[in-house]
């Protein structure tokens, strides 16, 4: 799949305003300009392979940047389904979710920070059979700092520890 876009924005309200503390205002408007590439399938039997990757430029139709927008973001999944009887059920996957840099900014609205681009590793062992199946998985396998993608202007999450999430479904 192939993307262009340009998407306007009108009538945004800021939550939190500089000029009326505790009341919301007129945004700026904003345009968002970008392209997307979204590729998946089989590569081979048992393999199969994800990839996405955003260009995007958005922009405050007033001129003032545009917090919490990084420019670029990558995710590339592969998930591996064994496929001899022995481990029948079985799969492994493996991937990284990447972005660029952004810009934050302090609750004076005047004060723009860097919030610095990042990589994240993430790993999932699964199990399925014909109606269930039960997913494993850690995110930030290696445990570094890294900051939310996506975010408030005025404050930037940290999350500094591996995840780890159990997850199951059933078919009725």
């Amino acid at each position: 799949t192939l993307a262009a876009y340009r998407i306007r924005l009108d009538h945004s309200y800021l939550l939190v305003s500089a000029q009326q503390p505790g009341f919301a205002s007129l945004g700026p408007g904003q345009t968002n300009r970008g392209a997307e590439v979204e590729l998946a399938g089989r590569i081979i039997p048992g393999l199969d392979a994800s990839l996405n990757y955003t260009n995007a430029r958005i922009a405050n139709r007033d001129g003032t940047p545009a917090p919490g927008a990084p420019r670029q973001r990558l995710d590339v999944w592969l998930d591996y389904r064994f496929q001899g009887p022995r481990l029948q059920g079985w799969g492994i996957g493996g991937g990284v979710r990447a972005r660029s840099r952004s810009l934050g900014q302090s609750s004076d609205f005047s004060t723009y920070y860097r919030v610095p681009g990042q990589a994240e590793l993430d790993l999932a062992l699964s199990y399925r059979r014909p109606r269930w199946r039960v997913t494993l998985g850690a995110s930030n396998l290696l445990g570094r700092r890294l900051y939310a993608a996506d975010f408030d202007e005025t404050f930037v999450p940290l999350r500094t520890r591996t995840r780890l999430r159990l997850t199951g479904s059933y078919g009725f």
